[in-house]
């Protein structure tokens, strides 16, 4: 079976279980309107048969940007880049096939941006690792990560989403929150000022699901309303304008839905 999922930057997912050796989904974000395969699906689909339940995350080819961490069969993540593995972020030598990243072994849920890599722990705490000279990593700082390091100031997290520079959060209580830039004003929080910390998005609850997109967020209640925040120069954010938005605002016109993804111009 092949299942194609477009949406983010150039990621390729492997799959693979005693169930589901053959299953391999590709994943593109990318400007392209149209799937497409790369030399990434056979050595993917490969390396997933080799390692029943194991989740693999390619990232795009080089030492610089190999920066997602998959999941493992034991909720261990492996990395098949720099980023994540005690390394220099631009080494020309690091190694190009998957590494364990060190630190915690639990985590159940993985979020990737531009340079940037986030896991969810089963317990609801948050690592992130990679590039972080504008302070995305949601830190406090703006120090590179080369291992994962625990984001403070979040409650218990249930769900995670990045993509590019800002990372979306929903806490046990339905709560939402952001961190990283904030240009558009894409967190929600009423400003455009970036964000080195976590901050509570005060303008919508009873969240069920969140989609980071590009300078967007979306926002999935439990009554199936869409809230956005955001870019809105291409009607993004569904509210039958094309001003952007700094806090959350109903989309218009849609029925109560069930899931939501976001891309480069939803």
């Amino acid at each position: 079976k092949l299942r194609l999922l477009l949406g983010g930057l150039a990621l390729a997912a492997a799959t693979a279980g005693p169930a589901l050796a053959d299953d391999l989904k590709i994943g593109f974000i990318t400007k392209f309107p149209v799937p497409f395969y790369t030399s990434m699906e056979d050595s993917a689909k490969a390396y997933a048969k080799a390692h029943p339940g194991l989740t693999l995350v390619f990232g795009q080819g080089t030492p610089a940007t190999d920066l997602h961490g998959p999941i493992g069969q034991n909720g261990s993540m492996v990395t098949p880049g720099v980023k994540g593995i005690a390394t220099h972020p631009r080494d020309p030598t690091a190694p190009a096939t998957p590494h364990h990243v060190p630190g915690p072994s639990n985590f159940k849920a993985i979020a990737g941006g531009y340079l940037i890599s986030f896991a969810l722990e089963q317990n609801g705490t948050v690592w992130a690792w990679g590039d972080n000279a504008a302070g995305y990593l949601g830190d406090g700082t703006k120090t590179d990560r080369l291992v994962p390091k625990q984001i403070t100031g979040l409650p218990t997290i249930s769900a995670i989403s990045c993509k590019y520079a800002h990372t979306l959060a929903i806490d046990s209580n339905g709560n939402g929150w952001a961190w990283g830039s904030n240009l558009h004003g894409q967190l929600g929080d009423g400003t455009m000022t970036d964000r080195l910390t976590p901050t509570w998005i005060a303008g919508v609850s009873h969240v069920k699901s969140i989609a980071a997109g590009w300078m967007v967020s979306h926002f999935l209640t439990w009554s199936g309303a869409v809230w956005g925040c955001g870019r809105n120069d291409h009607g993004q954010l569904a509210d039958e304008t094309f001003a952007n938005r700094a806090s959350p605002l109903p989309a218009h016109g849609l029925p109560g839905l069930v899931s939501i993804v976001s891309g480069y111009y939803p």
